[in-house]
This record gives structure tokens, C-alpha cells and sequence, in this order.
């Protein structure tokens, strides 16, 4: 049986999302940084500009309230790790 609905959001991004009031691209984003993509590679794998990818970056900040991209990682990463 095939289904044309999406696929589940990934509970991670769902934690990310209520916890932070975070978009569904804004903890993608988050996320892949933790995995340690860059923006560029990023940007390449979301078929987007990598200007959008570091808006996404900058509303993640702003939203968690961290001023440097490390400090995003390592919030997201904290709450990932429970």
C-alpha cells in the first residue's frame, strides 16, 4: 500500500519546535548544524540560498536566545540529549 501523505515530523523536531517556538525549518536548520553541516552544505541540501539558511540561523538564535552559532548548537544538542 502506498501513501502520497508526508512522513511524520521527526519527534526531535517537535520537542525543538514547542520548546522554542522554533519553525519546522528553523530546527531542520538547528539540527543539521548540530550534526556538524555547514551552512553552505546546508543551504545545498534544503535547495535554498544559503542568505535563507542564515535568516533560519539568525530567527533560531534569536528564538533561543543565543547570540553565536556555537551557542545555537549547543542548546539544541543539550535539549537533544535530554
Amino acid at each position: 500500500m502506498t501513501s502520497s501523505a508526508a512522513p511524520l515530523p521527526d519527534a526531535r523536531l517537535i520537542d525543538l519546535q514547542a520548546t522554542f517556538a522554533l519553525t519546522r525549518s528553523e530546527a531542520e536548520v538547528a539540527l543539521a548544524m548540530v550534526r556538524g553541516a555547514s551552512l553552505r552544505q546546508i543551504a545545498e541540501a534544503r535547495g535554498v540560498s544559503i542568505n535563507t539558511v542564515r535568516n533560519q540561523v539568525k530567527s533560531a538564535m534569536a528564538k533561543t536566545a543565543t547570540r553565536r552559532q556555537i551557542d545555537l548548537v549547543l542548546v539544541v544538542d543539550r535539549r537533544m540529549r535530554g
